[in-house]
């Protein structure tokens, strides 16, 4: 199983409160070993996206609070999208969101936001829609 930088940063958002989340958690809550865990967690320490105290609980610094809130913010888009416009079930929407939010540009997140709020996509200034054969509204 491939566990990214990015589900380390959501499941340690997820866990992390006032006392820190620890590496069993983490690993647990992955399915992974806690020697791979720990890794990543000292590689995302090096980025400046976690830190440990003195007591090894892990805490994410702003840089990580703030990666991990864009990443549930894709999420969440994301499922909203699979609900609303493909009709999907609420659990398969979160599959489709969390295998999907890695991939997704903030542009096209952005994009399906408008496409759920205003019912349509507004064309990028910079852009030309020229050759595209899909609508730029919900019907």
């Amino acid at each position: 199983m491939h566990v990214s930088k990015e589900d380390y940063l959501r499941i340690i958002f997820e866990l992390n409160n006032e006392q820190g989340a620890r590496i069993v958690d983490i690993a647990r809550e992955l399915g992974i070993a806690k020697p791979s865990a720990h890794e990543m967690v000292n590689k995302l320490i090096a980025e400046e996206l976690l830190r440990k105290d003195k007591f090894s609980k892990i805490f994410l610094t702003n840089k990580g609070k703030n990666h991990a809130k864009k990443l549930k913010h894709k999420h969440n888009v994301i499922r909203d999208f699979a609900v609303k416009i493909l009709k999907h079930k609420e659990s398969e929407a979160h599959s489709e969101a969390h295998k999907l939010e890695h991939a997704f540009s903030d542009k096209s997140i952005n994009k399906l936001k408008q496409l759920l709020e205003k019912g349509q996509v507004e064309e990028d200034y910079e852009e030309s829609n020229e050759g595209n054969s899909l609508p730029n509204y919900v019907g």
